[in-house]
């Protein structure tokens, strides 16, 4: 008895471990830092955290209504987790503020 309450034991650990390697994968978003600068109607950013969070879903609004499909990655940033299968240059600008527009 003594043993299998040791395997259950080992067996438990090793489900813990594994659920928090696999959640470690997307940052909260206190890792993920953006500095904006807004004046009037004006915003700029100037600096922003974007994680290649592979096929990791991260937590959302939507619960578990989000699904990964093939070929496709997570990217996040402070505000927001986008999935997309464009390259990842791509997602990128789709998450940060263009510095080139006006």
């Amino acid at each position: 008895m003594q043993i299998r309450t040791r395997q259950l034991a080992v067996i438990s650990l090793l489900v813990l471990i594994f659920h928090l390697a696999v959640n470690a994968a997307v940052p909260p978003p206190l890792e993920t830092p953006v500095h904006v600068i807004v004046n009037g109607n004006t915003t700029t950013l100037k600096d922003i955290t974007i994680v290649n969070v592979g096929k990791e879903i991260p937590e959302t609004y939507s619960g578990n209504n989000v699904k990964n499909t093939e070929g496709f990655n997570w990217y996040v940033s402070r505000h927001y987790a986008l999935k997309t299968d464009f390259p990842e240059d791509k997602a990128r600008s789709w998450l940060e503020i263009d510095r080139k527009s006006t």
